[in-house]
């Protein structure tokens, strides 16, 4: 402070505050493009009216599910009145 010197260039006569510098570093930061958010595709439970069909899909499609999602499928078609462990 008493040199009088920016804290982010180190450069005398401005205060960080006012660096260019540091407004260009944070100018070019921000306008970098960005990663795309990686998202776990979670399927969707098909709308189906029977049983047979949901089985069917089920078991053609249950390797490919993580465990988190296999839980998901089994709460959604547990009795909303089923007993947790």
């Amino acid at each position: 402070m008493r040199s009088n010197s920016c804290f982010y260039c180190k450069i005398k006569g401005h205060q960080a505050k006012d660096c260019r510098k540091k407004q260009a570093d944070h100018r070019n930061f921000s306008s970098r493009p960005k990663e795309p958010a990686r998202v776990h595709a979670t399927p969707i439970m098909p709308d189906v009216q029977d049983l047979d069909s949901l089985a069917g899909y089920l078991k053609d499609n249950m390797d490919s599910f993580n465990e988190d999602t296999k839980l998901d499928f089994i709460g959604k078609l547990m009795p909303k009145d089923f007993p947790k462990a």
